[in-house]
């Protein structure tokens, strides 16, 4: 039980609070992305699913000095999520297992490729 006790301990100090007109950038950044998106959903009368839009306006808004936030690993990132969840999904179709599968090897590819960013995941 020694690797929980690592995560409940924390030693770790919060980051440093982001100037004012950072957090403003932030915000806009992610309202007119959504915006657009919510827009074209709209518009088109299509259900257009970003599970991890959110946390991808936060990276990229908030801290686009961060490697995660780079062109290369937010579209890269999403891109190999993405396309390894459809390859998993035709040929195992969906279970408990395959969107375990699917996660999993998404991380590995995101790393040996050098596109870490996060994961999209919809559990219905």
């Amino acid at each position: 039980m020694k690797i929980f006790q690592h995560w409940l301990q924390a030693n770790e100090p919060r980051p440093a609070r982001l100037p004012l007109n950072m957090i403003l950038t932030a915000w806009l950044g992610g309202f007119l992305a959504t915006a657009a998106f919510a827009a074209s959903s709209e518009i088109s009368q299509l259900p257009l699913v970003l599970g991890s839009f959110g946390a991808s306006c936060l990276l990229v808004f908030a801290y686009p000095n961060s490697p995660f936030s780079q062109p290369r690993n937010v579209i890269g990132g999403h891109f190999i999520a993405s396309l390894t969840g459809l390859v998993i999904m035709a040929f195992c179709g969906v279970h408990w297992w395959s969107m375990a599968l699917g996660v999993g090897t998404a991380i590995a590819l995101m790393l040996l490729l050098r596109v870490p960013h996060h994961l999209p995941v919809l559990i219905r």
